[in-house]
């Protein structure tokens, strides 16, 4: 599944911001 990569990609992204 590439939602879970996807998922986490953006997740830690907002968490940088």
């Amino acid at each position: 599944v590439f939602i879970i990569k996807s998922v986490m990609h953006r997740a830690f992204k907002t968490m940088i911001e």
